[in-house]
């Protein structure tokens, strides 16, 4: 009846109008989720700058410990041979020189061994970390390589983002012209 297809027209046009709404938000969505997306690629790639600096500044300082280690070194083996020559002076005293004497001046020593032990320790590994370093560069260093990791991954958010907006809005012009064909549909024009 007249009726039937007149609700059914009605039915068609509501429903096609809320698909529109409905599209419409998802490309509001997407819209919305590309461009947090693309701010989020902006901070990486900031981010990267800002490690690559940093890097930079480790590497440099890390080269400076390294001379600073060498120079303690060469200091701890003066000092020891200052307290070697201090005890060698508090033997050669004889019995003149005091049990405390002794005693001090061998503990001056003994210290002056193990700083120059733990100098060497420090130096040595030092040289390890410098040399690890130095051959892997700003580029290579893990603050680096993380801060790359995290550009690529929003870079991909962004595609995967791109690709989201262009889907929506794909729907939404397949449901716009859904919307457009059903009141003319055959089944509900056949009824008039």
């Amino acid at each position: 009846s007249y009726a039937n297809a007149q609700r059914a027209v009605k039915d068609a046009v509501q429903a096609a109008g809320i698909a529109n709404e409905r599209a419409a938000r998802q490309i509001q969505d997407a819209e919305r989720a590309l461009s947090d997306a693309q701010k989020e690629a902006l901070r990486a790639q900031e981010d990267l700058n800002d490690a690559r600096k940093q890097a930079a500044r480790d590497l440099e300082d890390l080269n400076s410990q390294l001379a600073g280690a060498r120079l303690d070194q060469r200091g701890a083996v003066l000092d020891l041979k200052e307290a070697e020559a201090e005890l060698a002076a508090v033997r050669a005293k004889g019995s003149k020189a005091s049990a405390q004497e002794l005693a001090e001046a061998e503990l001056a020593r003994d210290r002056a061994i193990q700083r120059l032990k733990d100098q060497g320790v420090e130096t040595k590994r030092l040289t390890s970390d410098t040399a690890e370093a130095n051959k892997a560069g700003v580029s290579g260093s893990d603050l680096v390589r993380d801060a790359q990791d995290r550009v690529a991954a929003s870079q991909r958010a962004v595609g995967d983002a791109v690709q989201a907006l262009r889907d929506a809005q794909g729907e939404a012009a397949r449901t716009a012209a859904q919307g457009l064909e059903r009141p003319t549909d055959s089944s509900v024009s056949s009824r008039w």
